[in-house]
């Protein structure tokens, strides 16, 4: 299913985009920087496993009970990733916005180099959003399942044992 979404995002984008070839809008320096960031923050913050385990636990599994603690955490994990990926975006922007300020030249023979100073730091907050596109499914389903087995251990722990009884009673045990 994710895969299925990542190709989507990436197909769609190709269609929208003004240019020939497959990998021209692509901007790889800026993807690197975007993962990276990504990779360093949630391994210093030791959601790297659930970071992973996310992906499993996103995947309807009816043989297979989560724990509560297990789904919590991974669904901590994507948010951290969901934040960290926005928080990179917009940093990645401003940061390249202040390069291209730094060495703008405004003389005629200038300006047509100046589409290739915008993209990358255009194309970061793109991608960014991409990143996140991919994740909130991922973060809903986990948040669905975190909710239902909160609710399915509400309504265990909750029977009493004199209950028990008077079912054992009335079925003439």
């Amino acid at each position: 299913m994710y895969i299925i979404s990542i190709l989507a995002v990436i197909i769609l984008s190709k269609f929208f985009t003004v240019g020939s070839g497959l990998f021209w809008p692509t901007d790889f320096f800026t993807l690197t920087l975007i993962v990276l960031f990504n990779f360093t923050l949630i391994t210093s913050a030791g959601f790297l496993m659930d970071f992973n385990n996310a992906f499993r636990l996103s995947i309807p599994n009816r043989k297979h009970q989560e724990s509560i603690q297990e789904l919590k955490r991974a669904v901590e994990a994507v948010r951290l990733t969901v934040k960290t990926t926005l928080i990179t975006g917009i940093f990645l922007f401003f940061f390249e916005s202040a390069q291209i300020i730094m060495t703008l030249d405004l003389t005629e023979d200038a300006l047509p180099s100046i589409g290739g100073m915008i993209m990358p730091g255009i194309s970061a907050p793109i991608y960014s959003s991409a990143i996140i596109l991919v994740l909130l499914p991922m973060e809903s389903m986990l948040r669905l399942k975190l909710w239902n087995a909160q609710k399915a251990q509400e309504i265990l722990p909750s029977q009493d044992p004199a209950d028990d009884e008077e079912i054992q009673k009335a079925n003439g045990e």
